[in-house]
């Protein structure tokens, strides 16, 4: 992403700083979101890269010998982490808003990826000042415990890592999980995203033949998409505050974090 920082003068510089993104909190979650598309449409996106990996426009900044690690890098290695495995087709229930030029827009950004007996689970929650309860089901099996699990949020949007003020935004385990009647419920804060391992049961389908879809990410990601889409998953928002009839437009105070995706 480049979108703020557009000093390209570097005459009569030694080494001059350009072209230098500072990526905050909304940043990360705008990066999370990306993500979520490569893993839903593993079956047509062939590869995905990153331009820069050190300095400009990415992750991770250095200054002599200090390094920094800016908040996008964290989903990248959230997903990194969980990358094997087939793309499932989920379905999100939950409350959304009306977003200026993206039409209706769940809270809840979602993508899974089933390995063998684990799934792994992506959930971004895009709401400024919402928590939201969320409901984990897969068809034909049950969660029976989670595995690993990391959150990655901030004070606010605008929150930066900094050499001055060290790393604020940074991925913690994200113990907040509990399994009920083989499902996996959580409640996600705000302006966060979240990403777990889930320990499956119960009936094992068979196993159905898969297309590779490239490596996403320079071949650090390869998910596999079967057709037709089974088993799914369904991430349902339970519980949001405010109640679930309330829907945000972008003409209200505060606007989700997502409607901004498309500037970007």
């Amino acid at each position: 992403m480049w979108y703020k920082n557009h000093e390209k003068d570097g005459q009569g510089k030694v080494s001059p700083h350009l072209l230098e993104e500072v990526y905050n909190l909304e940043d990360a979650l705008v990066v999370a979101g990306f993500r979520h598309s490569f893993v839903r449409y593993a079956d047509v996106v062939k590869i995905a890269n990153i331009a820069q990996i050190v300095n400009v426009l990415a992750p991770i900044q250095t200054c002599g010998d200090d390094m920094l690690i800016q908040s996008i890098f964290y989903p990248f290695e959230m997903f990194s982490k969980r990358r094997n495995g087939a793309a499932l087709r989920l379905t999100v229930d939950g409350p959304s808003y009306e977003g200026a030029t993206n039409g209706c827009v769940h809270y809840i950004d979602a993508s899974a990826i089933l390995d063998g007996s684990r799934l792994h689970v992506f959930l971004t929650n895009r709401a400024m000042d919402e928590n939201a309860e969320v409901c984990v089901t897969i068809a034909d099996k049950t969660v029976v415990s989670c595995e690993s699990a990391e959150i990655l949020t901030g004070p606010d949007a605008k929150a930066v890592n900094s050499l001055e003020d060290g790393e604020i935004v940074v991925a913690k385990p994200f113990d907040a999980i509990d399994m009920k009647d083989g499902q996996a419920h959580c409640k996600i804060p705000a302006l966060s995203f979240v990403a777990m391992t889930l320990n499956l049961g119960g009936t094992m389908l068979d196993k159905t033949p898969g297309i590779p879809a490239s490596g996403l990410w320079t071949g650090r990601f390869s998910c596999h998409c079967s057709k037709p889409y089974t088993p799914y998953a369904s991430i349902r928002v339970v519980r949001c505050q405010p109640p679930l009839g309330r829907n945000r437009t972008d003409s209200g105070s505060k606007t989700p974090v997502a409607s901004k995706a498309g500037s970007k």
